[in-house]
């Protein structure tokens, strides 16, 4: 398994947060295309969200859902195809 490379792999994550915070600041594609920018192999599942998941579970279903399926993602519980195909909904 590859191992994140401080910053720049685990920057991928920046995008997700920008969007969660303000989504006219980025676009879910956006944080797409940052989590495909990483290095094949390497692994996001040591990030955690417990303590975001209270500000999730307060946003609008639809948006939850999204970030949600991100979440899965980078906690290792659904891999990139898996993300693709359910952003593709």
């Amino acid at each position: 398994m590859a191992q994140i490379n401080m910053p720049a792999d685990i920057s991928a994550i920046m995008p997700c947060y920008i969007w969660l915070a303000d989504p006219a600041e980025t676009s879910q594609a956006d944080v797409l295309t940052a989590i495909k920018g990483l290095a094949e192999g390497v692994k996001l599942d040591v990030l955690a969200f417990s303590e975001t998941m209270p500000f999730i579970e307060a946003l609008p279903s639809e948006r939850q859902r999204i970030v949600q399926v991100f979440v899965d993602h980078f906690e290792g519980r659904l891999d990139l195809p898996g993300l693709e195909a359910v952003l593709g909904d």
